[in-house]
Parts: C-alpha cells; sequence; structure tokens
C-alpha cells in the first residue's frame, strides 16, 4: 500500500499478485484492532526486500501514522530499524536501547515482530510498544494472535479475488457464446457491442477495423446503420487510429505518461463524455523465423461512459480477456463474410505485406532470386548442344613395303613419330651391290658404242647394228639399276603417324620384294566417330558443327562438322548409341602436331538455339512424357 503508507515501492514479480485497494483497507481496519490490543504507540504491516523487488510498508496504525507517511515525511526510528531488519521472525522482541539512538526520557523502546502469510508473499508485522519484561510473554502471545487475524483477511481477500475473476470469466464465456450466436459478421460485431454496453454500463460502444493505415467504423451498439460521413463516426475512427497506432488501450482521462490521448481527450470534450476507453483487438497471424509468435493489432473497440463511472483496473483486465478470447472469431468472420473480390483483394495484401515485411528475409530473399532465375531461364536462349563421347580415327592405314630384294642398312624412324610426305626418310637398304653393277653396266655401255662405231667405219652394217642393240640394252639395264638405288632410300609416301615399324633389330637382315616395312597413319585425313545417346539422336542432322576436346588436351577445341549418321544403333556400356561420322576443321597449331589417332574425348554438337529453361527440363520433360504416355 505505497500509495497509503507513503513507501515507495518496484513493480511486483508477475508471480507475487500485489494486493487490491479492497484488500489493504480490510488490513488497515485489522492494524488499528491490533493497535488496541497491544500497548504499542504504532503497528505496521512491512513487505520483506528480496532480490527483484525492494522492501515498503504495506499498511500502518494509527490515522497519524498513515498521513504523515503519506504526506512524504520520514519514517520514524523504529520503522527504518523494522525495514533494515526485516527478516523472519516468530513473535520475536528487539530492545531499542541507547546504542540504535531510540532510547528517550520515557524509557527504552521495543520493537515486537511476526512473520505473516500472505498471498502476495511473506510479510512482517512490526510494533513500536513500551512495556515491562514481565509483560514480553503476554505480548508474544497477542502478537501470535494478531498474525492469525492478518492471515485470516488476506485469505478472505484472496477468496474474494478468485470469485471476482470467476465472474469475469462466466461474463467472458457468456459474451463469446453470445456472439457465436450471430449470423455473420455484422450480426457478431452488434451483438458484441450491445452485450458489452449493457454489461459495463456504457452509454455507446463502437467497433472499429483496420484497413491499412486507416481504421473503418463497422458496429455501433444499439444502432443499425451507420453514416460515415457524420462527424461523430469520423471523430470515433480517428480516436481508434490513435490507440491501434499506440497498440495500447487508450483512456481518458488518464495518468499514464506514456500513452497519447490527444483525440481521446479532445472527443471527451467536444461530445460531453467523461470517461472513455480504447483497445486493441489483437490476433496471432503467423509465426517468424525465430518461432516467436506475431500479434498484431486488427481492430479497436471503443467504450464511453458518462460522469461517475469510470473504468477501473479490474474494467480494463475483464475487457482485455473478453475481447482476447473474441477478437479471433471477429477477425475470421471480418475476413470471409464479404464477396470474393474484397477477399481476394485482402489475401493479395496480406501476401504483398509478407514479401516486402521485414521478417524472414533470408527465405524472400532465397525466393526472389529463384524466381528471377527461373524468369530469366524461361526468356533467356542459349545454344543446345548435343554431347557424346569420339574416338579419332582415319580412313585407311598407308603400309610402306621393301622396294626389292635386298638387306636392311638403317632405319630412321620408330612408331609415333611424326612424318613428313616425300621429305622424311625411313629407311635405307643397301646399295652398294647395285652401285658396282650400274658402274659395270656403263662401262659396257661404252664400249658397245665403240665398237658399233667401229663397224660403221669399216661398212659393217650388220654388226654396228648388233653392237647397237646390245648398248641399248645395256643402257635399259642401267636405269633399272639406277632406279633401284633411288628406291633404296625409303620415304614417306603421306603426312602423318608410324604406327608400325621398330626395325632397329633388322639393320643388315634380307627383306624381301613387298615386305611390310612400315605402316602410317595420315593425319591430314583424321576423322571422328562420335557415340549420340538415343535419347538425341533426333536431335542430330547432317551438316550440323560443334566442337571437341581429347582427354589429351581439354583445353584446345577442334570444330568439326557432322558428316553422316549411322542408320543402326549399337550398344556402349548399357545404352544404346548412334555413331555419327564428323569431319574435322583446321587442327589449333598448339596441338596439331601432337594429334594421333585412337585418342577420345567429348564432343558437343549445335543442335539449335533454346531457352534455358527448355534445356535443362528436356531430360525430365521426356521422362515424364514416357512414363505418363503425354
Amino acid at each position: 500500500m505505497s500509495e497509503r503508507a507513503g513507501q515507495p515501492e518496484s513493480p511486483p514479480e508477475a508471480s507475487s499478485p500485489r494486493p487490491e485497494d479492497g484488500t489493504i483497507d480490510a488490513l488497515t481496519d485489522g492494524l488499528e484492532t491490533i493497535l488496541r490490543s497491544l500497548p504499542a504507540e504504532a503497528v505496521a504491516l512491512v513487505r520483506p526486500a528480496t532480490e527483484g523487488r525492494a522492501g515498503g510498508v504495506l499498511a500502518a496504525a494509527p490515522a497519524s501514522l498513515v498521513a504523515a507517511l503519506q504526506a512524504g515525511s520520514p519514517h520514524p526510528p523504529w520503522l527504518v530499524v523494522a525495514l533494515e531488519q526485516c527478516v523472519a521472525a516468530e513473535g520475536s522482541l528487539i530492545a531499542l536501547d541507547r546504542e540504535t539512538g531510540l532510547y528517550d526520557a520515557t524509557g527504552p523502546l521495543m520493537l515486537a515482530r511476526c512473520t505473516v502469510d500472505a498471498a502476495s508473499g511473506p510479510l512482517v508485522l512490526a510494533a513500536c510498544l513500551r512495556v515491562a519484561p514481565s509483560s514480553h510473554a503476554l505480548v508474544r502471545a497477542r502478537l501470535v494472535v494478531a498474525k492469525g487475524m492478518i492471515e485470516s483477511l488476506d485469505l478472505r481477500a484472496r477468496m474474494l479475488g478468485v470469485e471476482a475473476r470467476s465472474r469475469r470469466l462466466a461474463g467472458v464465456i457468456d459474451a463469446a457464446a453470445s456472439m457465436g450466436d450471430s449470423r455473420g459478421f455484422q450480426g457478431a460485431a452488434m451483438e458484441v457491442c450491445n452485450d458489452i454496453a449493457t454489461r459495463y454500463g456504457c452509454d455507446r460502444v463502437s467497433l472499429g477495423f483496420l484497413h491499412g493505415n486507416r481504421v473503418r467504423l463497422a458496429a455501433m451498439s444499439h444502432r443499425e446503420s451507420l453514416d460515415r460521413r457524420s462527424l461523430l463516426v469520423q471523430a470515433i475512427e480517428e480516436m481508434m487510429e490513435e490507440c491501434a497506432d499506440q497498440d495500447a488501450e487508450v483512456a481518458s482521462p488518464t495518468d499514464a505518461p506514456t500513452i497519447v490521448n490527444r483525440r481521446a481527450e479532445a472527443f471527451r470534450k467536444s461530445h460531453d463524455m467523461t470517461n472513455l476507453l480504447s483497445l486493441p483487438l489483437r490476433v496471432r497471424e503467423r509465426t517468424d523465423a525465430t518461432g516467436a509468435a506475431d500479434t498484431g493489432v486488427r481492430a479497436v473497440l471503443t467504450l464511453e461512459r458518462s460522469a461517475g463511472r469510470p473504468f477501473t483496473q479490474a474494467d480494463t483486465i475483464d475487457l482485455r480477456m473478453l475481447l482476447d478470447v473474441a477478437a479471433p472469431a471477429l477477425v475470421r468472420l471480418h475476413e470471409t463474410d464479404r464477396w470474393i473480390g474484397a477477399r481476394l483483394t485482402h489475401d493479395l495484401r496480406r501476401l504483398l505485406a509478407w514479401v516486402v515485411g521485414p521478417r524472414n528475409t533470408i527465405a524472400k530473399s532465397v525466393g526472389v532470386a529463384a524466381a528471377v532465375s527461373l524468369l530469366a531461364a524461361a526468356l533467356l536462349r542459349g545454344d543446345y548442344r548435343v554431347e557424346g563421347t569420339f574416338t579419332l580415327d582415319v580412313p585407311r592405314r598407308l603400309s610402306v613395303p621393301a622396294p626389292f630384294d635386298g638387306f636392311l642398312r638403317e632405319a630412321r624412324v620408330k612408331p609415333n613419330d611424326r612424318v613428313e610426305a616425300g621429305t622424311t626418310v625411313l629407311a635405307a637398304l643397301d646399295d652398294s651391290e647395285l652401285k658396282v653393277e650400274a658402274a659395270a653396266l656403263i662401262a659396257e655401255r661404252e664400249a658397245k658404242l665403240k665398237e658399233a662405231a667401229k663397224a660403221r667405219s669399216e661398212r659393217k652394217i650388220s654388226d654396228a647394228a648388233v653392237a647397237e642393240a646390245e648398248a641399248e640394252k645395256a643402257r635399259a639395264r642401267l636405269e633399272l639399276v639406277r632406279m633401284r638405288i633411288e628406291r633404296a632410300t625409303v620415304t614417306a609416301p603421306a603426312t602423318g603417324v608410324v604406327l608400325v615399324g621398330d626395325l632397329d633389330r633388322m639393320i643388315g637382315s634380307p627383306v624381301k620384294t613387298g615386305d611390310v616395312l612400315f605402316e602410317l597413319a595420315p593425319t591430314d585425313q583424321l576423322h571422328a566417330d562420335v557415340a549420340i545417346p538415343e535419347d538425341q539422336v533426333g536431335d542430330v542432322s547432317v551438316g550440323q558443327s560443334g566442337l571437341l576436346a581429347t582427354a589429351a588436351y581439354p583445353s584446345t577445341r577442334i570444330p568439326f562438322t557432322v558428316e553422316r549418321i549411322d542408320p543402326l544403333a549399337t550398344i556402349d556400356g548399357q545404352r544404346n548409341v548412334f555413331n555419327a561420322r564428323v569431319r574435322l576443321g583446321e587442327i589449333p597449331a598448339s596441338i596439331a602436331t601432337s594429334i594421333r589417332p585412337g585418342m577420345q574425348g567429348v564432343a558437343k554438337i549445335d543442335a539449335s538455339r533454346r531457352s534455358y529453361l527448355w534445356i535443362w527440363t528436356r531430360r525430365l520433360s521426356n521422362w515424364v512424357r514416357m512414363q505418363l504416355w503425354l
């Protein structure tokens, strides 16, 4: 009872209810009785100090002490000691002698204390008295009786509080039930306004719902229709907006320094209404990412009373309880009991408010990014490429045979060596015997020519003709030998790579005409066989171009053109593929000398230009069509 005893207190904890004014009055009357039963100068009921709450005086007697405390006078010395030593006590007596500074000419003072179990927590009954030691036992006995009286008063107050709460709960249930009997939003709103006006003796009760940032009056007690152009309706709506903006109960008059009630004050003065009270209707709409409930103001209820009937704290508690029960049903009816266009507009507005609101920022950012990405994928177009594996190959292999019977003199290349057509020497046969034979044939031809010349000079025509014929024969044989000497040096017939021909161990060995010495792969005739998956072969046609990259040189691309597609599928692992023959374009100079038949890699054929969404979902859509037979 800080307002009665003058001792300021901190707000009580949620678990320790504060005694109501009626209870404090009863306690004060009880202390007056205790004061008369004890030889005491004054008594007080003191609240002990706890960790979350300061101690203070709850009630006191006589009236002169109460008046002094309410006037802000300093506490008497004995009360200061009682507050400082406010610990659990059971009928204890403390002598306030010279050491305490309270001894006077009349004699020593005694501080009597005992603990009282109250609804708001343990209290201490303190009394200042002057008694002889022989009366101490009597004082203790009377303290026990006084303690029982205080506990009885507190128990009675507690029972009255339970009864009052039960009546309030019954009223809430009755009001909610009457609203549930109404059909439609307008009937329910009128029922709530009329019931509250009757139950709480109000001159007028109004209910308004939020539409954006404005409040629109929906119902008024004992009135079937509303003229929204009237100044009364507009003033009530402005007063409701003041309550909704603060999300708090707004009263007029009020002593709450944190509540703005300018509109309510102006309305009260201009409409001769002595007491006004506006309460927000809150509804739990959603839960944010942290799991906390989001309670938003959806409507405002305004009550008006004439002079002499102010709104008490109990009225506010009852109305708050009633509105908490009725608000969800009223809001649901307000949203559903209207034509479909208004409902769709309301739902769209709530969706947009959620989208642009500050909650769930990460989820919204991800959703917006996904939507933008999906839209971009549907609108932007890119190259649709058919991908397949390939193997480099040549149309034929060139065999280099021995030009004549002889002995291998040297071999200058090995397998995997690169050769140039007409310039790279592959091997050489022994031509020493051929050179000797050529010299002999030259000498023989010269001799026959001289013999023919001599026969002509002697007019031996027939001998001359025979000698000339033999000389021509020697010349023909010489040409053949010279040709073999030239062919003894074996050169590359085409540009390419040596596939077969490791002849180092055959040097000096005889070879016969037609024996294969080397096999060459002409790289200028390279092509690739691309394995196209069965589900994509329909997207490939002759003449399309693309790029391929070998596994050995993945960063270098080689252009190609599709020449033909085999009509018969082959098995590649566990799937059907169709081989497409492609003609290679110009091979980049960086790998031109390193490309070999048999290399493998990945080829991508430019099939068409499609949207990225179609490209990414093509296989899935085809699978769905096959499964659902679409």
